[in-house]
């Protein structure tokens, strides 16, 4: 007589975790578990895992399609009662399969990437507050998703914090994705650091690893934070972000090693096809003794779309190139009705040499047929102990490479000013050079290389100063050779 095997036990479609639970729980192992992990391996696909408050010491990984949520966020979103930590793991929590909510958790502790999701489509990354603090890796991310589609980052805090290159939220290779409503710190900073390993997952940002101005031989990790960044794909919405992004190499020893940091708010790079960026908060702050670039917003890509956004950039270093807003290489692209702060300070001169500064609040690069609108740009660029040569060149709106572009109902307000005068009225010590050439240039808006460019209905301000201290004297130095060049609207 031949006898049927008994049939697997079905998985339920509904699990709980609790730190507390052991043995003597009932269903334990079945409906009931301790581990995260062990309860994604516990459900079938397309069920819940419900995680009660509690600190969970472990990585997970996500193979089917699920929701894992914690009951504290289904009672109530946004209340952080669920810690998962990763305790070193390269990975907190790893996502590879389609049609996953990863929800309400606090995840910490991880050492390469907080939250990673690759190779899936339908993806909601929700109400999570991410932390990369650990110093292993020379480039870390807290959020990041690569080559998927249908993609929603909703509502997540994420810190990336440390000496390392950090990025807060990045999106790489993905198609139809919206980053709404995150808090996002990036912040890479110099100190004495281990974190030089490399990260098995690194994303390459096309045009930024060659300007020799950053390249900084002997200072490893590179300086550089990102707050959220788009990279080869398609359909990218980022609204309604709050987004801070800081650089910061200043070391004791200055000569020691160059000092240089790059500083972005929201960056795109590559192949992308209709980007919008719209209602973010935006602040930039770098700080290097030799080098800071810090852009607020760099939209690519054809159609790109970039409005009513806020954006504060605050730079001081020796060179110091600040940038609000820029689009490149976006045919049609469009920056409106945002409001665009810059203040950047230059001081000293590098290697003793003269300095040449340039920035501009806003700028449309290779894009035909931009259309930059109503917005409101707000430009201060001081130059500080510049030693005897400062060259400056500042503009409000720039726009290059833009055939039939239409710059209109813009409010450009900018200033210059070249100072070298002593410090809290004492008199310049002797190893320190009087200005003998000062040259500002300013420009409100500024159109070259662009044929049939529309430019109407603007209001420009542009003022500027170059004023020298002369130490033997005690004085104004008058013989100083000045120039100072205000220019409303040039076109070249």
């Amino acid at each position: 007589m031949l006898i049927a095997p008994a049939a697997a036990e079905a998985l339920p479609d509904r699990v709980y975790v609790n730190a507390s639970y052991s043995d003597e729980t009932p269903d334990y192992g079945y409906l009931n578990f301790s581990s995260i992990q062990d309860a994604i391996n516990g459900v079938e696909e397309g069920g819940e895992v419900w995680v009660y408050n509690g600190t969970y010491n472990e990585s997970v990984v996500i193979d089917r399609s699920m929701t894992v949520t914690t009951v504290s966020y289904l009672e109530c979103p946004g209340l952080d009662g669920v810690t998962l930590d990763a305790m070193g793991a390269h990975t907190g929590v790893e996502i590879i399969a389609s049609n996953v909510n990863f929800s309400g958790f606090k995840v910490e502790n991880a050492s390469g990437v907080g939250i990673y999701a690759h190779g899936a489509d339908a993806i909601e990354i929700i109400h999570n507050n991410v932390s990369i603090l650990k110093e292993i890796y020379a480039i870390t991310y807290g959020i990041l998703v690569q080559d998927g589609t249908d993609v929603c980052i909703d509502s997540n805090e994420v810190r990336a914090i440390g000496s390392s290159a950090r990025a807060g939220i990045a999106v790489v290779e993905v198609t139809d994705a919206c980053i709404y409503d995150n808090y996002i710190v990036a912040v890479s900073e110099h100190q004495e650091s281990t974190a030089v390993g490399v990260n098995p997952i690194t994303i390459r940002v096309a045009g930024l690893e060659d300007d020799p101005v950053f390249s900084v031989e002997d200072a490893a990790p590179p300086i550089k934070s990102f707050g959220v960044l788009i990279i080869e794909s398609a359909d990218v919405v980022v609204e309604s972000n709050r987004v801070v992004s800081v650089g910061a190499c200043t070391p004791e020893e200055p000569d020691l090693h160059r000092s240089a940091v790059e500083a972005w708010g929201i960056l795109s790079s590559g192949d992308l096809k209709n980007l919008k960026i719209l209602e973010n908060n935006v602040t930039v702050v770098g700080v290097a003794g030799d080098a800071a670039r810090t852009v607020g917003i760099r939209g690519v890509g054809d159609l790109a779309l970039v409005q009513n956004n806020t954006v504060r950039v605050v730079t001081e270093s020796r060179v110091v190139l600040p940038v609000g807003i820029v689009i490149s290489d976006a045919e049609k692209g469009q920056v409106l009705d945002n409001e665009v702060e810059v203040e950047a300070t230059s001081i000293g001169t590098p290697d003793g040499e003269g300095s040449g500064q340039e920035s501009a609040g806003i700028i449309a690069f290779a894009s035909p047929k931009a259309q930059v609108l109503r917005n409101d740009v707000q430009y201060t660029l001081i130059v500080m102990d510049a030693g005897q040569l400062a060259l400056t060149s500042t503009e409000g709106i720039y726009i290059g490479g833009c055939d039939e572009s239409r710059v209109s109902e813009n409010i450009a307000i900018i200033q210059t000013g070249i100072f070298n005068l002593p410090v809290d009225g004492d008199e310049s010590t002797e190893d320190e050079g009087s200005l003998t050439l000062g040259v500002a240039r300013v420009k409100g808006i500024d159109v070259e290389v662009s044929d049939e460019p529309e430019i109407c209905d603007n209001v420009v301000h542009a003022f500027g100063t170059v004023m020298t201290y002369d130490e033997t004297t005690g004085d104004l130095n008058v013989g100083a050779l000045s120039a100072l060049v205000l220019t409303g609207i040039h076109v070249w």
